[in-house]
Protein backbone atom coordinates (compact mmCIF):
# COMPACT_ATOMS: atom_id res chain seq x y z
CA UNK A 1 0.00 0.00 0.00
CA UNK A 2 1.12 3.53 -1.30
CA UNK A 3 1.30 6.50 1.44
CA UNK A 4 -1.05 8.12 -0.93
CA UNK A 5 -3.57 5.00 0.02
CA UNK A 6 -2.59 4.54 3.35
CA UNK A 7 -3.59 8.53 4.29
CA UNK A 8 -6.17 8.30 2.07
CA UNK A 9 -7.80 5.92 3.94
CA UNK A 10 -7.50 7.22 7.07
CA UNK A 11 -8.49 10.46 6.29
CA UNK A 12 -12.12 7.90 4.75
CA UNK A 13 -12.11 6.14 7.92
CA UNK A 14 -12.45 9.17 10.37
CA UNK A 15 -14.82 10.87 7.67
CA UNK A 16 -16.73 7.60 8.10
CA UNK A 17 -16.55 7.72 11.85
CA UNK A 18 -17.68 10.92 12.21
CA UNK A 19 -21.03 11.44 9.90
CA UNK A 20 -22.32 7.90 11.79
CA UNK A 21 -23.50 10.13 14.26
CA UNK A 22 -23.00 10.97 18.05
CA UNK A 23 -23.69 7.32 20.83
CA UNK A 24 -25.96 8.06 23.62
CA UNK A 25 -22.75 8.77 26.32
CA UNK A 26 -22.09 12.06 23.68
CA UNK A 27 -23.20 15.33 25.56
CA UNK A 28 -24.56 18.02 23.65
CA UNK A 29 -21.60 20.22 23.54
CA UNK A 30 -19.55 17.87 21.90
CA UNK A 31 -22.22 16.44 19.35
CA UNK A 32 -22.22 20.29 18.68
CA UNK A 33 -18.53 20.15 17.58
CA UNK A 34 -19.10 16.64 16.00
CA UNK A 35 -21.49 18.58 13.61
CA UNK A 36 -18.88 21.62 12.82
CA UNK A 37 -15.92 19.09 12.65
CA UNK A 38 -18.14 17.25 9.97
CA UNK A 39 -18.38 20.63 7.88
CA UNK A 40 -14.96 21.03 8.25
CA UNK A 41 -14.19 17.43 7.00
CA UNK A 42 -16.36 17.59 4.00
CA UNK A 43 -14.72 20.54 2.86
CA UNK A 44 -11.06 18.88 3.06
CA UNK A 45 -12.47 15.75 1.72
CA UNK A 46 -13.44 16.97 -1.55
CA UNK A 47 -9.88 19.23 -1.94
CA UNK A 48 -8.36 15.48 -0.95
CA UNK A 49 -10.27 12.99 -3.46
CA UNK A 50 -9.71 15.55 -6.28
CA UNK A 51 -6.26 15.83 -5.76
CA UNK A 52 -6.22 11.77 -5.75
CA UNK A 53 -8.00 11.39 -8.31
CA UNK A 54 -5.80 13.03 -10.85
CA UNK A 55 -2.86 11.22 -9.46
CA UNK A 56 -4.52 7.74 -10.35
CA UNK A 57 -5.26 9.69 -13.81
CA UNK A 58 -1.61 10.19 -13.98
CA UNK A 59 0.11 7.19 -12.48
CA UNK A 60 -0.73 4.96 -15.41
CA UNK A 61 0.99 7.47 -18.02
CA UNK A 62 3.98 7.67 -15.58
CA UNK A 63 4.34 4.13 -15.08
CA UNK A 64 2.54 1.75 -17.18
CA UNK A 65 3.97 2.67 -20.07
CA UNK A 66 6.99 2.57 -21.64
CA UNK A 67 9.33 5.31 -21.26
CA UNK A 68 9.36 7.97 -23.81
CA UNK A 69 11.71 10.59 -25.42
CA UNK A 70 11.17 13.96 -23.83
CA UNK A 71 9.69 15.32 -27.15
CA UNK A 72 7.13 12.69 -26.75
CA UNK A 73 3.43 13.68 -25.09
CA UNK A 74 1.03 10.86 -23.90
CA UNK A 75 -1.13 9.82 -26.72
CA UNK A 76 1.22 11.08 -29.41
CA UNK A 77 1.18 7.96 -31.68
CA UNK A 78 -2.52 8.22 -32.07
CA UNK A 79 -4.28 8.08 -35.76
CA UNK A 80 -5.31 11.74 -35.56
CA UNK A 81 -8.81 11.68 -36.82
CA UNK A 82 -9.91 13.10 -39.84
CA UNK A 83 -11.24 16.94 -39.89
CA UNK A 84 -14.75 17.01 -41.74
CA UNK A 85 -14.73 18.27 -45.17
CA UNK A 86 -17.08 19.92 -47.66
CA UNK A 87 -17.94 17.73 -50.72
CA UNK A 88 -20.13 18.52 -53.89
CA UNK A 89 -22.69 16.26 -52.52
CA UNK A 90 -22.89 18.52 -49.07
CA UNK A 91 -22.62 21.24 -50.76
CA UNK A 92 -25.01 20.80 -53.67
CA UNK A 93 -27.35 20.53 -50.44
CA UNK A 94 -26.46 23.65 -48.78
CA UNK A 95 -27.51 25.49 -52.07
CA UNK A 96 -30.51 23.62 -52.34
CA UNK A 97 -32.09 24.35 -49.02
CA UNK A 98 -30.60 28.01 -49.64
CA UNK A 99 -32.62 28.29 -52.74
CA UNK A 100 -35.42 26.52 -51.16
CA UNK A 101 -35.64 29.43 -48.02
CA UNK A 102 -35.39 32.33 -50.44
CA UNK A 103 -38.26 30.89 -52.58
CA UNK A 104 -40.47 30.51 -49.47
CA UNK A 105 -39.50 33.95 -48.39
CA UNK A 106 -40.76 34.90 -51.80
CA UNK A 107 -43.98 33.10 -51.99
CA UNK A 108 -44.82 34.25 -48.24
CA UNK A 109 -43.98 37.79 -49.43
CA UNK A 110 -45.82 37.69 -52.39
CA UNK A 111 -48.79 36.02 -50.63
CA UNK A 112 -48.77 39.13 -48.04
CA UNK A 113 -48.87 41.19 -50.74
CA UNK A 114 -51.79 40.02 -52.97
CA UNK A 115 -54.17 39.88 -49.58
CA UNK A 116 -52.88 43.49 -48.41
CA UNK A 117 -53.96 44.74 -52.22
CA UNK A 118 -56.73 42.84 -51.89
CA UNK A 119 -57.82 44.21 -48.25
CA UNK A 120 -56.89 47.91 -49.32
CA UNK A 121 -59.37 47.37 -52.55
CA UNK A 122 -61.84 46.35 -50.45
CA UNK A 123 -61.79 49.00 -47.87
CA UNK A 124 -61.29 51.63 -50.70
CA UNK A 125 -64.79 53.09 -51.05
CA UNK A 126 -65.47 53.38 -47.52
CA UNK A 127 -62.01 55.03 -47.43
CA UNK A 128 -63.37 57.15 -49.82
CA UNK A 129 -66.51 58.21 -48.42
CA UNK A 130 -65.28 58.89 -45.22
CA UNK A 131 -62.28 61.26 -46.72
CA UNK A 132 -65.09 62.77 -48.41
CA UNK A 133 -67.44 63.55 -45.02
CA UNK A 134 -64.14 65.48 -43.72
CA UNK A 135 -65.03 67.92 -46.16
CA UNK A 136 -61.67 69.51 -47.13
CA UNK A 137 -57.89 70.08 -45.84
CA UNK A 138 -57.28 68.91 -42.36
CA UNK A 139 -55.44 70.97 -40.11
CA UNK A 140 -54.38 70.97 -36.46
CA UNK A 141 -51.96 72.73 -34.43
CA UNK A 142 -50.42 72.33 -30.50
CA UNK A 143 -50.68 75.51 -28.37
CA UNK A 144 -47.22 76.78 -27.25
CA UNK A 145 -47.76 76.12 -23.84
CA UNK A 146 -47.73 72.50 -24.72
CA UNK A 147 -43.76 72.84 -25.40
CA UNK A 148 -42.60 72.58 -21.92
CA UNK A 149 -44.05 68.65 -21.58
CA UNK A 150 -42.58 67.67 -24.68
CA UNK A 151 -41.28 65.54 -25.63
CA UNK A 152 -41.80 63.11 -23.09
CA UNK A 153 -45.45 64.61 -22.93
CA UNK A 154 -47.59 65.70 -20.03
CA UNK A 155 -47.73 63.63 -16.54
CA UNK A 156 -50.87 62.11 -16.08
CA UNK A 157 -52.61 61.69 -13.97
CA UNK A 158 -52.55 65.35 -13.11
CA UNK A 159 -54.08 67.00 -9.90
CA UNK A 160 -56.98 66.07 -10.38
CA UNK A 161 -60.11 65.66 -12.79
CA UNK A 162 -60.19 69.42 -13.69
CA UNK A 163 -56.48 69.69 -14.43
CA UNK A 164 -56.43 66.11 -16.66
CA UNK A 165 -59.65 67.78 -18.44
CA UNK A 166 -57.82 71.36 -19.00
CA UNK A 167 -55.82 70.29 -21.84
CA UNK A 168 -58.35 67.93 -23.69
CA UNK A 169 -61.28 69.43 -26.84
CA UNK A 170 -64.93 69.49 -25.24
CA UNK A 171 -66.32 66.63 -27.23
CA UNK A 172 -68.55 64.84 -25.26
CA UNK A 173 -72.18 66.56 -26.96
CA UNK A 174 -70.91 66.19 -30.23
CA UNK A 175 -70.19 62.41 -29.84
CA UNK A 176 -73.11 61.93 -28.37
CA UNK A 177 -75.55 63.38 -31.25
CA UNK A 178 -73.75 61.11 -33.98
CA UNK A 179 -73.59 58.32 -31.48
CA UNK A 180 -77.07 58.60 -30.37
CA UNK A 181 -76.04 57.78 -26.94
CA UNK A 182 -74.79 59.87 -23.80
CA UNK A 183 -70.49 60.07 -24.21
CA UNK A 184 -68.12 61.17 -21.63
CA UNK A 185 -64.19 61.64 -21.43
CA UNK A 186 -63.19 58.70 -19.39
CA UNK A 187 -59.47 59.10 -19.17
CA UNK A 188 -56.00 61.09 -20.04
CA UNK A 189 -55.01 64.15 -21.13
CA UNK A 190 -52.68 66.33 -23.49
CA UNK A 191 -50.24 66.22 -25.04
CA UNK A 192 -49.38 62.38 -24.10
CA UNK A 193 -48.54 60.09 -26.45
CA UNK A 194 -51.42 58.33 -29.29
CA UNK A 195 -53.88 57.72 -27.13
CA UNK A 196 -54.59 61.60 -25.01
CA UNK A 197 -58.07 61.68 -24.33
CA UNK A 198 -60.32 59.13 -24.01
CA UNK A 199 -64.12 59.40 -24.42
CA UNK A 200 -66.65 56.37 -23.89
CA UNK A 201 -70.31 55.18 -23.37
CA UNK A 202 -72.29 56.46 -20.30
CA UNK A 203 -72.28 55.18 -17.38
CA UNK A 204 -68.29 54.85 -17.03
CA UNK A 205 -66.87 52.15 -16.15
CA UNK A 206 -63.62 51.50 -15.10
CA UNK A 207 -62.25 48.28 -14.41
CA UNK A 208 -62.23 47.66 -17.79
CA UNK A 209 -61.14 48.39 -21.07
CA UNK A 210 -64.01 46.78 -23.07
CA UNK A 211 -66.03 49.42 -24.67
CA UNK A 212 -68.14 48.88 -27.80
CA UNK A 213 -67.01 52.31 -28.58
CA UNK A 214 -63.98 54.63 -27.77
CA UNK A 215 -62.85 57.87 -28.96
CA UNK A 216 -59.66 59.45 -28.20
CA UNK A 217 -57.23 62.50 -29.28
CA UNK A 218 -53.47 61.80 -29.25
CA UNK A 219 -50.67 64.01 -29.94
CA UNK A 220 -46.98 62.91 -30.20
CA UNK A 221 -43.66 64.78 -30.61
CA UNK A 222 -40.66 62.50 -30.62
CA UNK A 223 -39.98 62.83 -34.21
CA UNK A 224 -42.44 60.32 -35.57
CA UNK A 225 -43.51 61.11 -38.63
CA UNK A 226 -47.01 60.19 -39.86
CA UNK A 227 -45.87 57.89 -42.66
CA UNK A 228 -43.47 56.13 -40.18
CA UNK A 229 -46.79 55.62 -38.11
CA UNK A 230 -48.81 54.31 -40.75
CA UNK A 231 -46.05 51.95 -41.67
CA UNK A 232 -46.29 50.29 -38.80
CA UNK A 233 -49.98 49.90 -38.40
CA UNK A 234 -51.05 46.72 -38.78
CA UNK A 235 -54.16 44.36 -38.58
CA UNK A 236 -55.17 41.06 -37.93
CA UNK A 237 -55.02 38.78 -35.26
CA UNK A 238 -52.71 38.97 -32.04
CA UNK A 239 -50.13 41.82 -32.89
CA UNK A 240 -51.50 42.08 -36.65
CA UNK A 241 -49.16 40.83 -39.94
CA UNK A 242 -50.73 42.88 -42.49
CA UNK A 243 -50.64 46.83 -43.43
CA UNK A 244 -54.08 48.25 -42.55
CA UNK A 245 -55.93 49.95 -45.93
CA UNK A 246 -55.05 53.77 -46.18
CA UNK A 247 -56.37 57.01 -47.57
CA UNK A 248 -54.32 60.31 -48.32
CA UNK A 249 -56.49 63.33 -46.51
CA UNK A 250 -55.39 66.78 -47.40
CA UNK A 251 -54.02 68.90 -44.51
CA UNK A 252 -50.66 71.55 -44.25
CA UNK A 253 -47.87 71.01 -43.82
CA UNK A 254 -47.39 67.73 -45.36
CA UNK A 255 -50.26 65.44 -46.14
CA UNK A 256 -51.97 63.36 -43.49
CA UNK A 257 -53.19 59.53 -44.05
CA UNK A 258 -56.70 57.87 -43.00
CA UNK A 259 -55.78 54.36 -41.81
CA UNK A 260 -58.78 51.56 -41.08
CA UNK A 261 -57.71 48.29 -39.04
CA UNK A 262 -59.47 45.52 -38.35
CA UNK A 263 -59.12 43.10 -34.98
CA UNK A 264 -61.07 40.48 -33.47
CA UNK A 265 -64.29 42.31 -34.38
CA UNK A 266 -63.51 45.71 -33.83
CA UNK A 267 -63.26 48.78 -36.50
CA UNK A 268 -60.69 51.28 -36.00
CA UNK A 269 -60.24 54.86 -38.30
CA UNK A 270 -57.08 56.38 -37.10
CA UNK A 271 -56.21 59.81 -38.63
CA UNK A 272 -52.71 60.86 -38.37
CA UNK A 273 -52.12 64.89 -38.66
CA UNK A 274 -49.00 66.62 -39.06
CA UNK A 275 -48.54 69.59 -36.59
CA UNK A 276 -49.05 73.18 -38.21
CA UNK A 277 -46.77 74.38 -35.95
CA UNK A 278 -44.21 71.90 -33.75
CA UNK A 279 -42.47 70.17 -36.85
CA UNK A 280 -41.98 66.49 -35.34
CA UNK A 281 -45.55 67.24 -34.25
CA UNK A 282 -48.02 64.55 -34.97
CA UNK A 283 -51.97 64.55 -33.96
CA UNK A 284 -53.56 61.18 -33.69
CA UNK A 285 -57.85 61.01 -33.60
CA UNK A 286 -59.09 57.75 -33.24
CA UNK A 287 -62.77 55.72 -33.53
CA UNK A 288 -62.60 52.19 -32.51
CA UNK A 289 -66.07 50.27 -32.61
CA UNK A 290 -67.42 47.07 -32.59
CA UNK A 291 -70.28 45.08 -33.49
CA UNK A 292 -71.85 46.37 -30.29
CA UNK A 293 -71.72 49.94 -30.87
CA UNK A 294 -75.08 52.25 -31.81
CA UNK A 295 -72.74 54.07 -34.58
CA UNK A 296 -70.03 52.48 -36.74
CA UNK A 297 -66.52 54.14 -36.82
CA UNK A 298 -66.68 55.43 -40.52
CA UNK A 299 -69.44 58.37 -39.16
CA UNK A 300 -68.12 58.77 -35.86
CA UNK A 301 -64.70 59.80 -37.29
CA UNK A 302 -66.29 62.98 -38.75
CA UNK A 303 -67.53 64.59 -35.93
CA UNK A 304 -64.18 63.93 -33.90
CA UNK A 305 -62.34 65.44 -36.67
CA UNK A 306 -64.64 68.56 -36.45
CA UNK A 307 -64.81 68.88 -32.49
CA UNK A 308 -61.07 68.69 -32.62
CA UNK A 309 -60.23 71.18 -35.55
CA UNK A 310 -62.75 73.77 -33.34
CA UNK A 311 -60.24 73.62 -30.53
CA UNK A 312 -56.99 73.09 -32.54
CA UNK A 313 -57.42 74.41 -35.69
Amino acid sequence: MTDVESHLRARLGAVAEDLTGPDDTVSAPAAIARYRQRRRTRVVLTAATAAVAAVVVAVPAAVGGPARGSGEVAGADRTPEPTPTSTPDREAELAAREAAARAAAASRSAQWAAEAAAAQAAAQPELDAVVSELGGPVTLGSPAEWDRWLPDGRPYPGDDLEDDLSTCPVLSARLGEVTGREMSYWAGTLPNGPAGCTWVPVPLVYDTVDHDTVVSVGFLADGTTVEEYARDARQGPGQGVAPCPRADVPSAPGGALLLRCESSGTTSYTLVVPDTRLEGGVWFLVVSTDERATAPAADVLPALVEGVTAAFG
